[in-house]
């Protein structure tokens, strides 16, 4: 016959146990999608930067709206203005202002998203993903295929140290 001492302490550290290991792998995952996401923003071809800035993280759903103009040029460019290309900062920096606080919604099995729905006279997210169009000088397709190939490459297996810096990556 056993005798058990101290149920109630030990089960109290089991659920504060359980409670970190939650956290700790919620915010793994967060960090894990936040890195994809700067990621595939870099990896977008500009012109007018609105494909760039239009991209969305969404938890549950897809976010298909879109928003023409944000970096302030117009389809079809102005006289004077210098087109962007892939690596832009200004629409990098804006597409990660826009999704902020986006994360705190996730929960453990939850789905999360990153589209882009970018269009101008029409949809051309899936032409610049497909490589259907003539690309600029500094500017190529396919970011979210190159995306997924560097995520793959880089966290085949996600060690201590790489979970510790997902954990820290925020939008």
């Amino acid at each position: 016959m056993f005798v058990l001492k101290n149920v109630a302490q030990v089960s109290k550290q089991i659920d504060a146990w359980e409670q970190l290991i939650y956290q700790i792998t919620r915010e793994t995952a967060i960090g894990y999608s936040v890195r994809a996401f700067k990621l595939v923003l870099t990896k977008s071809a500009q012109y007018s930067g609105d494909f760039a800035a239009n991209w969305k993280y969404s938890v549950g759903s897809v976010d298909t709206s879109f928003q023409a103009g944000v970096m302030g040029t117009k389809f079809g460019g102005k006289p004077g203005v210098r087109a962007s290309q892939m690596g832009n900062p200004k629409a990098i920096t804006y597409a990660i202002n826009a999704n902020k606080g986006r994360t705190s919604a996730f929960a453990l099995g939850d789905e999360i998203f990153i589209s882009n729905s970018a269009e101008h006279t029409e949809p051309y997210a899936w032409k610049i993903e497909n490589k259907q169009i003539r690309f600029r000088p500094g500017n190529k397709g396919a970011p979210m295929a190159r995306t997924l190939a560097e995520m793959r490459s880089l966290y085949q297996k996600i060690t201590p140290a790489q979970a510790s810096r997902l954990r820290k990556a925020r939008l």
